[in-house]
């Protein structure tokens, strides 16, 4: 079944989540249903208001959040609320760490959530993706 995946990352991290996007799991963004961190770059000069009803918008339709875990991931404001968001609506939660990374720092909602968290892995992306998607 295919699945709507909202990313949520540290916008310093786009070009090592962009290999995890390109994983060759999905044809596109278009038809995969991407959302992302990316976006709301051009929305930092708004107000916080405008960015959570941005954030929340995104996330309709999307049954999976995969939070792309780097150095700063687990501190960073949006990406709290993007998980939290997440968790709140019932969407499945996993965490991948950046390629290439390992040990980071775990975002607390997805450690107070149980869920799985992965050394990152292109063969099994797609699986974990499922997995995460039935738990809900």
């Amino acid at each position: 079944m295919a699945r709507r995946i909202y990313f949520a990352f540290d916008y310093q991290d786009v070009f090592a989540v962009n290999q995890i996007r390109r994983s060759g799991h999905f044809v596109g963004v278009a038809v995969a249903g991407f959302a992302d961190a990316s976006q709301w770059e051009k929305l930092k000069r708004k107000d916080d208001a405008v960015i959570r009803r941005a954030i929340d918008t995104a996330l309709k339709n999307t049954s999976v959040t995969v939070a792309c875990i780097g150095p700063r991931t687990a501190t960073r404001r949006w990406v709290k609320y993007e998980l939290a968001a997440s968790a709140d609506r019932g969407n499945g939660l996993i965490g991948v760490y950046l390629p290439g990374l390992s040990g980071q720092p775990i975002p607390k909602v997805l450690s107070d959530a149980g869920a799985a968290v992965y050394q990152w892995n292109s063969t099994r992306f797609a699986a974990w993706v499922e997995s995460a998607a039935q738990r809900r």
